[in-house]
């Protein structure tokens, strides 16, 4: 996994990824985040994130039902630190 800031995201999604390759999100997200993998011609896949007890969970089927989809990328994002994982191996 590695960390960049915001001012490097679209950097990021042109080098690291090729046009068209699917990026998952966790939503809700900055709408400039969004953007930046939507006008890089990436297609944007979201998992929502489940708002429970006053904090966000993740909804691990969707994300592994979203992985198997075949999302080369996924992206994590905690105030300004933003953090890009490859799904370099297929789920079984």
């Amino acid at each position: 996994m590695s960390q960049n800031n915001s001012g490097n995201i679209l950097d990021n999604t042109k080098t690291i990824q090729k046009e068209d390759d699917k990026v998952l999100v966790f939503t809700p997200l900055y709408d400039p985040i969004q953007n930046a993998v939507r006008i890089n011609d990436r297609e944007l896949v979201e998992c929502s994130l489940s708002l429970k007890d006053g904090h966000y969970e993740i909804d691990f089927k969707d994300f592994e039902d979203k992985i198997k989809s075949g999302v080369k990328k996924y992206l994590l994002q905690y105030h300004h630190i933003i953090l890009w994982g490859e799904c370099g191996r297929k789920m079984k």
